[in-house]
């Protein structure tokens, strides 16, 4: 039997199977608890792979510290050898946040400043757990969810040790390479979130825009994706303003 076969027979004895989500290493489902009320919903995250109970354990350990700090990621409910239950946040992820402020050529760009802010506080509740610099590592945009005009973070098995310059490079690059592409509207609003970085949380700009760049190198050969680089290069110099 496979190892996903395995978890079906396993785990849903206990529970309902609503919906499957994407996830690349692991089966993620929404569920409900056979004999409880059908309006409470939840997500049940179940590890594979060689090192999934590393990997379970280190998500475990961040959402129960994080939580105690009152940042916004989903509680746990149970945890057994190989998954955990948690809550099941439903609402736009920041990809669909993005999507949209685009088609409607907004300039409010709020929620991705709230996202820069967990961001923030997630290197500095995570690395005051763990005693070293500690980053969130993923910037998929599906694994921010904004809710109540909040950013809530979800998935945090891949946290590692890291600079934030890392996760603020990431954010920047996934955000200029959802299609479509390096649109006006994309770079001009990367722009302003760079700027912002740089000034609220005294990010170093270069160092930012440099791991913005090695995220669009890395992409460039994952997707096979022609990345403007002489474009961004003159886009993203930095401006004497931003140190003033």
């Amino acid at each position: 039997m496979s190892e996903e076969g395995y978890t079906e027979s396993k785990h849903f004895s206990r529970f309902i199977k609503l919906k499957k989500f994407y996830s690349r290493k692991n089966s993620v489902y929404l569920v409900r608890r056979k004999k409880e009320d059908q309006q409470k919903l939840y997500v049940l995250k179940v590890y594979h792979g060689v090192d999934k109970l590393k990997r379970k354990r280190n998500e475990e350990f961040f959402l129960t510290g994080l939580k105690k700090s009152l940042i916004n990621v989903p509680e746990i409910f149970s945890s057994d050898e190989d998954c955990l239950l948690m809550e099941y946040l439903e609402d736009a992820t920041l990809l669909d946040i993005l999507v949209e402020s685009e088609i409607n050529s907004s300039n409010n760009i709020e929620p991705f400043y709230r996202t820069l802010n967990i961001i923030n506080r997630f290197n500095l509740q995570a690395s005051g757990l763990k005693g070293e610099s500690y980053i969130l590592k993923d910037m998929n945009l599906r694994n921010f969810i904004y809710k109540d005009k909040k950013i809530w973070r979800i998935d945090l098995e891949d946290s590692s040790l890291g600079a934030i310059e890392e996760d603020y490079g990431r954010l920047l690059a996934f955000i200029l390479t959802y299609d479509p592409v390096f649109t006006e509207w994309k770079m001009s609003k990367v722009k302003t979130l760079l700027d912002s970085i740089s000034i609220k949380y005294k990010v170093d700009f270069d160092l930012v825009v440099s791991e913005m760049k090695k995220e669009l190198s890395s992409i460039e050969e994952r997707r096979r994706l022609k990345i403007p680089f002489e474009k961004i290069n003159v886009y993203f110099a930095r401006e004497d303003k931003v140190f003033s």
